[in-house]
Parts: C-alpha cells; sequence; structure tokens
C-alpha cells in the first residue's frame, strides 16, 4: 500500500475563513498588497451602516486578475517572493468578509458575489470606458467590522505607507521614517 500528500479542494476552501486571526486581518492583507504593488499612498473608506470598505491605492496595478482567485500563488513577482514568502492567500479574506467585491485595475473591472465565486463561478472581467491610470481600488459590501475606526490608528502605527482614513491621513508614529 502507497499513500500521498493530497489537497481536499472542497475542505481547503469551506475551511480557508478560519486561517486568519480576526476580521482586521482583512485590512492588513490589503494594506500589504497596496505596499508590495508599490503603493505611496493609500485611502480606506469605511461606512459601519452601510457595511461597505473601499481600498484605493496608487500602486502599479493587478497584471492578471485570476491571480487574486488562485490560491497558494501569490502573482508577485520573483524580487518580492524572495524578499517576502507570500503565500498567496491574503486576498482570500475579502472573498469570506464580505458579500460582494469589486475590483478596478489597469481599466478592468470584476464585480462578483463573493459566495457564487467561492462555489468556483465563472466571473468576468471586463475593459473600463473610464478607468484611472494608476493603482487599484477594492470595494467591499457586507463587511462586519464595526470598530474599525478605533482600531484603524493601531493596525497602521508602524505601516511604511501613507494610510488615509475616511479622508484623514493617519498617525504612523512607529513607521521606519520615524
Amino acid at each position: 500500500m502507497q499513500i500521498q500528500v493530497r489537497i481536499n479542494e472542497e475542505g481547503a476552501l469551506r475551511n480557508q475563513r478560519f486561517a486568519f486571526t480576526d476580521r482586521f486581518t482583512l485590512v492588513s492583507e490589503l494594506l500589504q498588497n497596496a505596499r508590495r504593488a508599490g503603493a505611496t499612498s493609500i485611502a480606506i473608506d469605511h461606512d459601519a451602516q452601510t457595511r461597505t470598505l473601499t481600498v484605493r491605492d496608487n500602486g502599479r496595478g493587478i497584471d492578471d486578475f485570476q491571480k487574486l482567485l488562485t490560491f497558494n500563488e501569490s502573482g508577485w513577482d520573483e524580487p518580492t517572493c524572495d524578499a517576502e514568502n507570500p503565500f498567496g492567500v491574503g486576498f482570500s479574506k475579502c472573498l469570506y468578509a464580505s458579500s460582494r467585491c469589486i475590483v478596478r485595475s489597469r481599466g478592468l473591472c470584476a464585480d462578483f458575489d463573493t459566495a457564487a465565486a467561492l462555489a468556483r463561478t465563472p466571473i468576468d472581467v471586463i475593459e473600463l470606458a473610464e478607468a484611472p491610470s494608476e493603482g487599484t481600488q477594492i470595494e467591499l459590501h457586507g463587511v462586519d467590522l464595526p470598530d474599525l475606526a478605533s482600531r484603524i490608528a493601531m493596525l497602521c502605527a508602524g505601516f511604511p505607507v501613507l494610510v488615509y482614513f475616511n479622508g484623514k491621513a493617519l498617525d504612523r508614529p512607529h513607521a521606519p521614517e520615524h
């Protein structure tokens, strides 16, 4: 008899939601992705009443939208992979933390129901008539982050990129420049 390593794909998709420490990991993962994309500024807008979170950055954008939905394959360039060993699961937190996700980058847009995405329903990526020339915008609906306004300063205290929250620049007293 022989055995080998196998992956239960359905189980992996179902249980990935428990791989993160808490609900605020979503914000940390999106910040980290923007930093890795070379962003020098990140704007986070959150409306607790409508349960909407939008993260915009001025980084280089997304080369391949498929990488967003390919688990355990980061899509980052070789120097980033060598320096940081990204796991390729950060964006997946969006799928588990929201009901709808809209990603805009490099003139393209994917707007999808996250439950359908996890059920492996194909998602259209469309060209936008008018699109920003740089960066990425991720808009999440149905996000439950009721205490984000009181926690965001702590999440960004040492972050190396300028972060705005609901229009105000956050103090980052432990950032490298300080």
